[in-house]
């Protein structure tokens, strides 16, 4: 009995403290794409960062990340809100199209957008505001680096080519991330 009442109180100590955090909630975009954006912190200032959205460079995608950063600066630039400087890396995967080279039998190269699966490595640099109410600003980098995965026809003119072969290309549309991008988060 004393064994269930030691894991009961230690497992609402565990939820009341993960509930006690500071979390954010907002949207992220650029040049690249919209995303909602989630920000839960890990004994402050370094937090976990969620995010899910449309890839909307060129063609309609979708992606989904993961990143922890933490937080390297925090200048006093101002008599009121909270500056801070984070840098952090994490994981994202999605499928969004990216420009390929793929050569098929009959077919020379074929350079061109193709839509598949993709998963890399994405590094963030930013620098966020939170303002003495419950909002927060923040200007950020993202570039990532990763592979592109798809099966889509390979055509050349009038010819086309269904090879069924799953062609792997670097994911060329992660350099893009280096273009600054703004987040709005509601903190709580």
């Amino acid at each position: 009995m004393k064994k269930f009442f030691t894991v009961i109180v230690l497992a609402v100590a565990v939820a009341t403290s993960a509930f006690a955090q500071p979390k954010a909630i907002g949207l992220r975009g650029g040049y690249t794409g919209a995303e909602a954006s989630y920000q839960h912190y890990l004994g402050s200032p370094n937090f976990i960062e969620v995010n899910a959205g449309l890839d909307l460079f060129g063609h309609l995608g979708g992606k989904v990340s993961a990143l922890y950063n933490f937080t390297f600066a925090q200048p006093n630039w101002t008599s009121r809100g909270d500056w801070a400087w984070y840098a952090g890396a994490g994981v994202t995967t999605g499928v969004v199209y990216s420009n390929c080279k793929v050569k098929g039998e009959n077919v020379e190269v074929k350079r061109g957008y193709e839509k598949g699966f993709m998963i890399g490595v994405p590094v963030q640099v930013g620098l966020s505001y939170t303002f003495w109410f419950p909002l927060q600003l923040s200007l950020d980098l993202r570039p990532s680096v990763g592979v592109h995965m798809h099966k889509d026809s390979v055509s050349n003119g009038d010819v086309v080519v269904k090879d069924n072969k799953v062609h792997t290309n670097f994911y060329k549309q992660g350099i893009f991330g280096a273009i600054p991008t703004l987040s709005v988060h509601y903190a709580f």
